[in-house]
């Protein structure tokens, strides 16, 4: 009797822990780094070229020699804006220029890891181009569209550490407790990506770092990052296709500080804005025009963007 019992709690346990995506859309297991600031080697496995990433047991340190600064690649928060950095990265590649670390937020946190696995834009493009059809007439982050969109999630992240991958990846979540955003390179990466869209306030940990609007992007240059380029395709004034007034609260804040950030000039770090023509960043009605829009709209900033990633490199 006892042996039933106990193997009955057993089940009720493993069965409490089973991520889904029910309403709750639960997350396990959250790695946090245990130090405020990790600083990002220069790694090689076996099989691979050298690279940025988080330090590895047995793999050599050493210096490398192409390029000579850690250059970053943020991809701004902006909806399904998003999804034109697709090509703004293909640009880049044709040019031979690959950022060592990438990062951002929201929908560009699920592009950038997309991207930190090694995947080429057109890939990626085409995993997109799938999903839209998915979506049908769901509503931007309402319950029914996040059940589609974190069943993509998992299918695509469900098993990737972040450590793990071809290039290095770092990103965002709002950690309650310190009351701050932090930027994490360890961890389950499917859990990091739904944190990323968890705009509960009442969850107790974590949340989006969305809701905060200040992402703290500077703060990377502290994870050893020597030249970051932010690229933003949320534009200065919101196009929704439905008068949402949450998402109008979170995009308006976000969009704000992105206009502030584009004044500053840095040497290091640099905002670059992608203007799509009032596209509605909560529905895909044409991703190719979208695409296209991306790179026939945007030469001036594709040009400037390109050379201040090649300075990282040396001559």
């Amino acid at each position: 009797m006892k042996v039933l019992l106990l193997l009955i709690l057993i089940t009720l346990s493993s069965c409490s822990q089973l991520d889904s995506t029910n309403e709750s859309y639960s997350y396990i297991g959250v790695d946090l780094e245990k130090e405020s600031y990790k600083k990002i080697p220069i790694i090689e496995g076996k099989k691979t070229v050298s690279g940025y990433g988080p330090e590895v047991d047995s793999k050599e340190v050493f210096e490398a020699s192409v390029p000579s600064d850690v250059i970053g690649l943020y991809l701004y928060p902006a909806g399904f804006n998003s999804l034109s950095y697709l090509r703004i990265v293909s640009q880049l590649q044709k040019y031979q220029i690959t950022p060592n670390v990438y990062s951002g937020a929201g929908m560009g946190a699920v592009i950038a890891s997309l991207l930190a696995m090694g995947i080429s834009p057109d890939h990626a493009e085409w995993k997109f181009f799938s999903l839209m059809e998915s979506f049908k007439d769901s509503v931007y982050l309402s319950s029914e569209w996040k059940k589609v969109f974190f069943k993509f999630l998992k299918s695509e992240f469900e098993d990737k550490r972040i450590e793990e991958l071809k290039y290095a990846l770092i990103l965002p979540i709002y950690d309650k407790k310190l009351g701050k955003v932090r930027y994490l390179s360890r961890g389950n990466l499917y859990n990091v990506l739904v944190i990323n869209f968890d705009f509960n306030e009442e969850s107790e940990y974590f949340q989006s770092p969305l809701l905060r609007g200040d992402l703290q992007i500077s703060d990377l240059m502290d994870k050893g990052i020597d030249r970051l380029a932010v690229v933003n395709s949320l534009g200065e004034e919101l196009s929704l296709s439905e008068g949402n007034h949450f998402l109008i609260g979170i995009y308006s804040k976000l969009a704000g500080l992105a206009i502030h950030h584009k004044e500053v000039i840095n040497d290091k770090l640099r905002w670059f804005n992608i203007n799509l023509k009032q596209v509605y960043m909560d529905k895909v009605k044409d991703l190719q025009q979208l695409m296209r829009n991306s790179v026939e709209d945007n030469d001036q900033s594709i040009v400037a963007l390109r050379e201040f990633m090649q300075k990282g490199y040396k001559k």
